[in-house]
């Protein structure tokens, strides 16, 4: 029964790295183009930031620190970092979704 666990915290812990990462697959397009519109959109990194924010915290304040949430968790607040920074770059330049949607 413990494999059996161990495999399946590896599994849930690689499947939530790979949904942090996996926006970020499409850096170069971001990078050619210089516009976010292949990246989420600014309300899904903030809520990303602190969604993992809170699993982090929540894994760490645990009585025995949950490496399986916490690791992910410090992931994907790096990848929605690496995100927000993007979204405050590109803004400047005229073409983030969210300069749109405000005029």
């Amino acid at each position: 029964m413990a494999k059996y666990k161990l495999f399946f915290s590896w599994a849930c812990a690689l499947c939530g790295s790979l949904v942090s990462v996996s926006p970020l697959f499409n850096l170069g397009t971001v990078r050619r183009q210089k516009s976010m519109d292949s990246m989420p959109p600014l309300l899904q990194v903030v809520l990303s930031l602190a969604n993992t924010t809170l699993w982090a915290g929540y894994a760490y304040m645990a009585e025995k620190c949950d490496n399986f949430i916490f690791y992910p968790s410090l992931v994907g607040f790096s990848c929605a970092v690496i995100q927000l920074v993007l979204h405050i770059a590109l803004r400047q330049h005229g073409d983030s979704e969210l300069d749109e949607a405000l005029v």
